[in-house]
């Protein structure tokens, strides 16, 4: 199935930010990959912050059918998470960090529907990470003290931390050890 001009300009426009910033994106910057005039761009996003609630409003859902699809292919919470972690590894390994994560370190200049939508992914991200910590619970193939909501909270605080300091250093494993060793710590296999 090809892709709209509109659903192009998001692509775009989030590995931009993903790998360079949001303050390092612009409309001349997508208009230079995609080919089209700055007007084409306007045309779907007539503002800069248009774009980039949609375009978040995009990874979110993207996160609720990836996490969706590996609940289904994951007999275990352990592997869950392993899956989630081994995605963010991939992220770090093309210099890419967390499109919500890039956007939360400039959230002073977001607009107050943009900080929303990213406070959800976040929310929506904890909630997965709960419910997948306590599949793994009862299931016998995690363990850790304390609820899973905070537990979730602590893990998520870990990759996103993670993914940063591996992107200053430009060392994947900046990202793995602490990751590989939390998992090692909460597995009972």
């Amino acid at each position: 199935m090809e892709r709209t001009s509109a659903e192009k300009i998001l692509e775009i426009a989030q590995e931009l930010v993903q790998t360079r910033g949001l303050n390092a994106m612009s409309y001349a910057d997508i208009s230079e990959q995609l080919g089209i005039t700055k007007a084409g761009i306007h045309y779907h996003f007539p503002s800069k912050d248009n774009l980039i609630l949609e375009m978040v409003k995009r990874y979110h859902q993207n996160f609720r059918y990836g996490t969706a699809h590996v609940n289904t292919i994951s007999k275990t919470g352990l592997e869950r998470l392993e899956k989630h972690m081994a995605y963010h590894a991939g992220l770090v390994q093309i210099r890419a960090l967390c499109l919500c994560a890039m956007l939360a370190s400039d959230s002073e200049s977001l607009s107050e529907d943009v900080r929303f939508e990213v406070q959800a992914f976040f929310n929506t991200s904890r909630a997965w990470l709960s419910d997948a910590l306590e599949f793994g619970r009862r299931d016998g193939t995690l363990t850790f003290r304390g609820s899973p909501d905070l537990e979730a909270a602590q893990v998520l605080a870990l990759y996103e931390g993670a993914m940063l300091l591996a992107r200053a250093w430009n060392d994947v494993e900046r990202y793995n050890e602490p990751v590989q060793r939390y998992l090692a710590t909460v597995s009972t296999i």
